[in-house]
């Protein structure tokens, strides 16, 4: 394994460094349109919280609150 991947290395990262790994490493899979496997308790979960969304859609936050959330974490 490169050693910039090697866990040691990984924590020596912030924790907004890391988030942006995970993020190109996450739109890396985007577009090359990868088929990305989910157990079914992840679809079941997923499924569950889009029902909530649609049946309460005046709660949670917009895209753009929770982006203004996660930058005003940095």
């Amino acid at each position: 394994m490169p050693p910039l991947l090697q866990k040691d290395a990984l924590l020596k990262l912030s924790v907004h460094e890391r988030m942006a790994m995970i993020a190109m490493i996450w739109q890396t899979l985007v577009d090359q349109d990868a088929d990305v496997p989910m157990s079914p308790a992840t679809l079941a979960e997923m499924e569950r919280r889009a029902d909530l969304a649609r049946k309460n859609p005046d709660e949670g936050l917009t895209l753009e609150e929770s982006l203004k959330r996660l930058k005003d974490m940095q």
